[in-house]
């Protein structure tokens, strides 16, 4: 007859952190605390995923929910073509520039952007940074779920590499997508609502409509 060997209490789970994994492996680094007192002087260090200096920011409190990154673009400088199954927020703390986005075989979208400039990467689309001075860098902070991601589908390659094009996020025949007029759906944006000069009115209408949206 067996016999269990242990009980249930003294058996150690090992939480596999498959984000923490891939983080180290990134050698950029990592800023935690509370908050960040001046995202532009975060210091930033060449990150080959990107093509161009970055910093990891996670806040304590985050709870492995949502992560940041700081991104310097260098004078003349550009990112590399990225697209990941995670979504991503953008707010530019400095510098002027320009992102592209589309889907494979798709139409190109291009936008401008300046400091205080907020827009959202559609999840799983193919994006590209543009500095679009030749002598100032450009800076941007982004918050992501990646964490959460890697977390779930516990496999980097599958959260980079997948195909799949989220049509109903992102139709890059929609030629007004990136126009700044977002759609609420429940209370969620479920559309880019870029928003190049963002001010207290900006910030008022986009709560009020959260608020008004049907549960």
């Amino acid at each position: 007859m067996a016999q269990a060997t242990e009980t249930p209490a003294a058996i150690k789970y090992e939480r596999i952190d498959t984000y923490k994994e891939w983080q180290a492996k990134q050698k950029i680094p990592l800023v935690t605390g509370f908050f960040v007192e001046d995202l532009n002087k975060v210091p930033v260090e060449p990150w080959d995923l990107k093509g161009v200096p970055c910093s990891f920011v996670v806040l304590d409190g985050t709870g492995g929910v949502n992560d940041g990154y700081v991104c310097e673009i260098p004078p003349k400088s550009k990112t590399k073509t990225q697209k990941h199954l995670y979504e991503e927020m953008v707010y530019v703390t400095k510098g002027y520039g320009a992102t592209t986005v589309w889907q494979k075989d798709g139409k190109k979208h291009t936008f401008e952007w300046g400091p205080g400039s907020l827009f959202a990467v559609p999840i799983n689309a193919y994006y590209q940074h543009f500095n679009a001075s030749g002598t100032e860098s450009a800076r941007y902070f982004a918050v992501t779920n990646s964490c959460f991601m890697m977390n779930l589908f516990h496999n980097v390659d599958f959260i980079f590499n997948n195909d799949y094009p989220f049509l109903d996020r992102f139709d890059p025949a929609d030629d007004n997508y990136f126009s700044g007029n977002g759609e609420v759906t429940g209370r969620l944006f479920m559309t880019t609502n870029l928003s190049r000069t963002p001010t207290p009115s900006i910030w008022l209408t986009t709560a009020s409509a959260a608020r008004a949206a049907p549960t």
